[in-house]
């Protein structure tokens, strides 16, 4: 049987069949690439219940566990700089008191040795 023995609404419905795998097929793989290359602003679209949404789903929670890692991986390196000044902040003065205990140890033993 070739193709043009098919009747018309036997090709009408291969077609609408083939447009909704390909269709939906296409989005996900568009929805991939943007996502391989670091946007993760996009949600995939497909309302199926098929294997072809049940990916889609599995991408957009892809997706969205990239975004509250990145999220997560922010905070602490936000809180890892805060506390990184205020060591900081803390060693320059010990140093400080160190220097001024040092010089106070010095001006103690000077008076010491002297008669």
């Amino acid at each position: 049987m070739k193709l043009g023995d098919l009747n018309l609404p036997t090709k009408i419905l291969g077609c609408l069949i083939t447009l909704g795998i390909t269709r939906p097929v296409r989005k996900g793989v568009e929805f991939a690439k943007a996502l391989s290359q670091g946007d993760l602003t996009r949600a995939l679209e497909v309302n199926q219940a098929d294997e072809i949404g049940v990916l889609a789903n599995a991408l957009n929670h892809v997706s969205k566990n990239l975004r509250s890692m990145f999220a997560d991986i922010s905070s602490g390196t936000q809180t890892l700089t805060a506390s990184s000044t205020e060591l900081s902040v803390i060693s320059a003065q010990m140093l400080s008191n160190a220097h001024q205990t040092s010089e106070q140890s010095g001006n103690e033993m000077v008076k010491q040795f002297k008669i």
